[in-house]
């Protein structure tokens, strides 16, 4: 796919879904323009970037369309580039002064051959790398933070920038939030990889629904969050309103297994309880398709667990005072339960 049709893809759902960030968008560039800061830069644009500098001539505002920051225009990628080169020689950093960088990319503060393209409003940057390092891509997109010694590979490319945040609003899967970008609405994490902010709301929520408003005194934090991949929801306004977590065979059953399934008083009523739990079943049969899935579901929602192919397979039993019921949802060599 040509990065023409990519842009096509993104405007049309931009337009829709967020006008604002759509507004942001600058007309296209001209051949004239690109080749005058070639010239001063003394490298040329990759061709698919070249192709999109000639679509949006980056943005007229600062809202992060791709990657850190928002895109540059042209004549401002050369802006940032002269500012970065003489911010390095100013503060008098060895060329070899050394950097957390991932494989392929130069362990080094700033290279005059990375080209910045995005900025966020605290002077970090998206840059096209032309100086890889052994087993780097020529043109791949790296990270480079003004006041932090990291700098790691973003994508492959600029295409694969274009073509994930395409896939992601057509999968009507992204927020924005502000001036901060684009967000997924769902997204997967293991324990390690929740930040501190994710991982504060998730203990929230559940501590809300299930030790607040269901006035159950219970430990939740039951030492099996370290072994789950967690699924999280946000709406509109980026506040966490959905979570489940999902435990492989053998954790908790000899089947996969999900729970603490919660949402938000504000979005019951909605759907999104629905959606919750058929990601994480589409998850969980992904990683694990035949070993079938249980479950320990409150017993008031059992009609809404049937509905999602769950059926029960115990008596009513009392869980921190709340009655329960272990359903299971069948896997491919599960067979039907019984």
């Amino acid at each position: 796919m040509t990065i023409t049709e990519l842009w096509e893809r993104i405007e049309r759902e931009l337009e829709t879904q967020f006008p604002q960030v759509f507004a942001s968008l600058n007309p296209g560039a001209t051949d004239e323009e690109i080749i005058a800061v070639e010239r001063v830069l003394g490298m040329n644009f990759l061709d698919d970037f070249r192709e999109s500098l000639k679509r949006h001539n980056g943005q007229n505002d600062e809202i992060t369309l791709v990657g850190r920051g928002a895109l540059l225009p042209v004549n401002e990628i050369l802006t940032q580039w002269r500012s970065a080169q003489e911010s390095y020689q100013d503060w008098g950093y060895a060329s070899d002064h050394k950097c957390i960088s991932d494989p392929g990319v130069r362990s080094a503060w700033w290279h005059s051959r990375w080209i910045p393209f995005t900025m966020d409003c605290v002077g970090d940057y998206d840059c096209f790398d032309y100086a890889p390092a052994t087993g780097g891509r020529f043109g791949q997109v790296i990270e480079y933070w003004h006041d932090m010694e990291k700098r790691p590979v973003r994508a492959t490319d600029f295409k694969e920038c274009l073509s994930a945040l395409a896939e992601s609003l057509e999968q009507k899967n992204i927020i924005w939030t502000g001036h901060s970008g684009p967000e997924e609405r769902w997204f997967w994490r293991t324990f390690g990889k929740l930040n501190t902010w994710e991982l504060y709301d998730l203990m929230r929520l559940r501590q809300e629904v299930f030790v607040v408003e269901q006035d159950c005194v219970y430990l939740d934090a039951d030492g099996y969050d370290q072994k789950a991949r967690h699924l999280l929801g946000r709406a509109g306004d980026g506040q966490l309103v959905a979570c489940l977590r999902l435990f492989a065979p053998g954790v908790k059953y000899a089947e996969a297994s999900i729970g603490r399934v919660c949402t938000a008083a504000s979005v019951r009523g909605t759907g999104l309880g629905q959606e919750l739990m058929r990601r994480g079943i589409a998850e969980a049969e992904r990683l694990w398709p035949e070993t079938g899935i249980r479950i320990s579901a409150q017993a008031y929602l059992l009609h809404f667990y049937g509905k999602l192919g769950f059926v029960a397979v115990s008596e009513t039993y009392d869980e921190d005072g709340i009655p329960h019921v272990e359903m299971v949802r069948p896997g491919k060599n599960t067979g039907a339960v019984q």
